[in-house]
């Protein structure tokens, strides 16, 4: 089963063939060979401690199975130059709904103001929305903030403390929907 054909997580295929033909980028889903590239980027958001090739691809496979999450990555010439997790959570406590988080958001420093960012974050949003969630909650430090706002027009409102969200629904019906 490729990426694009996952059950719960998809990316447009219209979308990849767009960023690919116009920008020469790369849109997936994390692979197993994304190892050393996607340890490099995590690292310049958060200290990461030793991890072996063999536990990155069983938590990868446990991704796949569980379908309860996915990593985003782009890749310019080659190279990492972006990533994204989403995290789908099914809410017993509001009739069934699903709601995600935005977690691990990181653009290569040597790569930053390029767009790169927006281009991963707004898939992000758009796969959750494919998966069902009504809402996506994140965690920014302050200087973050306005980036989501950016990419959201303005629609992020603050949760509590560094915790911020997005209700897709007005969000998507402003244009940025599935594509």
């Amino acid at each position: 089963m490729t990426a694009l054909e996952d059950p719960v997580f998809a990316l447009d295929p219209a979308y990849v063939a767009h960023l690919r033909a116009e920008r020469g980028l790369e849109l997936r889903f994390i692979e197993d060979d994304d190892f050393e590239g996607y340890l490099h980027l995590l690292g310049q958001l958060t200290t990461v401690t030793p991890l072996t090739r063999e536990a990155f691809s069983l938590i990868l496979r446990r991704q796949r199975t569980q379908q309860s999450s996915c990593t985003l990555v782009l890749l310019a010439d080659g190279r990492l130059v972006a990533t994204a997790k989403v995290v789908i959570e099914d809410k017993l406590s509001r009739g069934g709904s699903r709601v995600a988080r935005l977690e691990d958001v990181v653009v290569c420093a040597a790569s930053r103001k390029g767009g790169f960012g927006r281009l991963v974050v707004e898939e992000a949003f758009r796969v959750a929305a494919r998966a069902g969630a009504w809402r996506v909650n994140f965690a920014a430090r302050a200087e973050a903030v306005t980036f989501y706002e950016h990419i959201a027009d303005g629609r992020i409102t603050r949760a509590k403390d560094q915790m911020y969200e997005l209700v897709l629904g007005s969000w998507l019906q402003a244009g940025a929907g599935p594509q």
